[in-house]
């Protein structure tokens, strides 16, 4: 291989020049390759989607989630709400269920686990910064501390 830049002690430094596992480990081939297959990938649904007649917002969000289906970014945390069988339930660790009052899903503090009731089986954004606290109820300060241990 023949370098692209030479500086002055590169004879010196590389007689025989540069390793070859020296250039593997410093390469950003890969990282290169995939940018490239990320845009072509894009501009293809970006394609697809003007066709389709889709609007420009709704494209790009498409987008972002089929590039994230394929595994170019990565996928965000998601629950899915449904309903469990009666053997489910004695088999759950009674710490993991999480009874919340009609009032406190009204209030607005759980708008995921509102959104994923309301459409069983369907996978629903989880941006965990932790749910608000509300001083009339107690439910989301203790969801919140059992999910800060990392359980599900």
């Amino acid at each position: 291989m023949k370098p692209l830049v030479k500086s002055k002690g590169y004879d010196r430094a590389y007689p025989h020049g540069v390793p070859l596992r020296q250039i593997q480990e410093s390469s950003r081939r890969q990282d290169i390759e995939r940018f490239q297959a990320i845009g072509r990938t894009r501009e293809e649904l970006l394609q697809k989607y003007k066709a389709m007649g889709m609007g420009q917002v709704q494209t790009e969000l498409q987008i972002i989630k089929d590039l994230q289906r394929l595994g170019y970014y990565p996928k965000p945390t998601t629950i899915v709400a449904r309903r469990l069988s009666r053997d489910e339930v004695a088999k759950i660790d009674k710490d993991a269920l999480f009874s919340i009052a009609k009032e406190e899903m009204a209030s607005g503090i759980f708008p995921d686990i509102e959104k994923a009731v309301a459409s069983p089986g369907e996978e629903i954004v989880h941006r965990f910064d932790g749910y608000l606290t509300h001083r009339d109820y107690r439910m989301s300060a203790r969801l919140n501390a059992y999910l800060k241990t990392g359980k599900t």
